[in-house]
Protein backbone atom coordinates (compact mmCIF):
# COMPACT_ATOMS: atom_id res chain seq x y z
CA UNK A 1 0.00 0.00 0.00
CA UNK A 2 1.10 3.50 -0.98
CA UNK A 3 1.82 6.24 1.53
CA UNK A 4 -1.71 8.45 1.00
CA UNK A 5 -3.47 4.89 0.81
CA UNK A 6 -1.90 4.56 4.15
CA UNK A 7 -2.65 8.05 5.39
CA UNK A 8 -6.43 8.32 4.34
CA UNK A 9 -7.20 4.97 5.94
CA UNK A 10 -5.35 5.97 9.52
CA UNK A 11 -7.32 9.60 8.68
CA UNK A 12 -10.91 7.32 8.20
CA UNK A 13 -9.77 5.66 11.42
CA UNK A 14 -10.00 8.28 13.28
CA UNK A 15 -13.14 9.62 12.17
CA UNK A 16 -14.68 6.37 12.34
CA UNK A 17 -13.60 5.81 16.10
CA UNK A 18 -15.08 9.73 16.87
CA UNK A 19 -18.46 8.56 15.51
CA UNK A 20 -18.68 5.09 17.12
CA UNK A 21 -17.87 7.10 20.32
CA UNK A 22 -20.13 9.94 19.45
CA UNK A 23 -23.04 8.08 18.72
CA UNK A 24 -22.14 4.64 17.43
CA UNK A 25 -21.65 3.15 13.73
CA UNK A 26 -18.07 4.14 13.05
CA UNK A 27 -17.91 1.15 10.68
CA UNK A 28 -20.09 2.97 8.18
CA UNK A 29 -17.22 4.82 7.67
CA UNK A 30 -14.23 2.85 8.04
CA UNK A 31 -15.95 -0.56 6.06
CA UNK A 32 -16.46 1.11 2.82
CA UNK A 33 -13.01 3.07 2.90
CA UNK A 34 -11.26 -0.03 3.39
CA UNK A 35 -12.68 -1.45 0.60
CA UNK A 36 -12.95 1.42 -1.63
CA UNK A 37 -8.83 2.41 -0.91
CA UNK A 38 -7.95 -1.70 -0.88
CA UNK A 39 -9.71 -3.17 -3.93
CA UNK A 40 -8.09 -6.89 -3.13
CA UNK A 41 -9.31 -6.90 0.46
CA UNK A 42 -12.11 -9.09 0.81
CA UNK A 43 -15.66 -8.55 2.45
CA UNK A 44 -14.74 -11.16 5.21
CA UNK A 45 -11.30 -9.32 5.78
CA UNK A 46 -12.76 -5.58 6.31
CA UNK A 47 -15.80 -6.69 8.74
CA UNK A 48 -12.63 -8.37 10.53
CA UNK A 49 -10.71 -5.30 10.64
CA UNK A 50 -13.55 -3.02 11.45
CA UNK A 51 -14.43 -5.75 14.29
CA UNK A 52 -10.65 -5.60 15.89
CA UNK A 53 -11.57 -1.57 15.70
CA UNK A 54 -14.94 -2.25 17.42
CA UNK A 55 -13.15 -4.62 20.24
CA UNK A 56 -10.44 -1.75 20.94
CA UNK A 57 -13.14 0.80 21.54
CA UNK A 58 -15.51 -1.32 23.65
CA UNK A 59 -12.69 -2.43 25.62
CA UNK A 60 -11.88 0.68 26.81
CA UNK A 61 -14.87 2.36 26.83
CA UNK A 62 -15.77 -1.11 28.86
CA UNK A 63 -12.78 -0.47 31.54
CA UNK A 64 -13.93 3.18 32.29
CA UNK A 65 -17.43 1.93 32.94
CA UNK A 66 -16.13 -0.45 34.80
CA UNK A 67 -14.38 2.19 36.59
CA UNK A 68 -17.05 4.34 37.15
CA UNK A 69 -20.17 2.18 37.56
CA UNK A 70 -19.30 -0.63 40.33
CA UNK A 71 -22.51 -2.56 39.02
CA UNK A 72 -21.38 -2.78 35.56
CA UNK A 73 -19.30 -5.82 36.25
CA UNK A 74 -22.32 -7.93 36.06
CA UNK A 75 -22.38 -7.49 32.25
CA UNK A 76 -19.48 -9.97 32.37
CA UNK A 77 -21.78 -12.43 32.01
CA UNK A 78 -22.59 -11.36 28.55
CA UNK A 79 -19.15 -11.82 27.23
CA UNK A 80 -19.20 -15.79 26.15
CA UNK A 81 -22.22 -14.89 24.32
CA UNK A 82 -20.79 -11.74 22.73
CA UNK A 83 -17.81 -14.11 21.45
CA UNK A 84 -20.12 -16.95 20.12
CA UNK A 85 -22.29 -14.33 18.23
CA UNK A 86 -18.45 -12.80 17.03
CA UNK A 87 -17.53 -16.01 16.25
CA UNK A 88 -20.45 -17.51 14.05
CA UNK A 89 -20.64 -13.66 11.96
CA UNK A 90 -17.46 -14.63 11.08
CA UNK A 91 -17.83 -17.61 10.06
CA UNK A 92 -20.89 -16.61 7.46
CA UNK A 93 -19.27 -13.71 6.53
CA UNK A 94 -16.46 -15.57 5.41
CA UNK A 95 -18.22 -18.27 4.24
CA UNK A 96 -20.39 -16.21 1.47
CA UNK A 97 -18.87 -15.20 -2.10
CA UNK A 98 -17.89 -12.15 -2.50
CA UNK A 99 -19.98 -10.59 -5.45
CA UNK A 100 -22.78 -11.88 -2.90
CA UNK A 101 -21.42 -10.66 0.21
CA UNK A 102 -20.40 -6.86 -1.03
CA UNK A 103 -24.33 -5.86 -2.51
CA UNK A 104 -25.00 -6.91 1.22
CA UNK A 105 -22.80 -5.17 3.10
CA UNK A 106 -23.78 -1.99 1.30
CA UNK A 107 -27.68 -2.40 1.57
CA UNK A 108 -27.06 -2.93 5.32
CA UNK A 109 -24.78 0.02 5.96
CA UNK A 110 -27.55 2.22 4.33
CA UNK A 111 -30.08 0.79 6.60
CA UNK A 112 -28.12 0.79 9.64
CA UNK A 113 -27.29 4.47 8.52
CA UNK A 114 -30.87 5.49 8.57
CA UNK A 115 -31.48 3.95 12.07
CA UNK A 116 -28.71 5.88 13.22
CA UNK A 117 -29.70 9.21 11.61
CA UNK A 118 -33.29 8.75 12.40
Amino acid sequence: MSVPVISALLIGSLAAGWVDAVVGGGGLILIPLMLILNPGMSTAQALGVNKVAAIAGTASSAAVLVRKVPSATRALRYVPLALVGSVAGALVASSVDRQVMRPVIIVLLVAVGLFILL
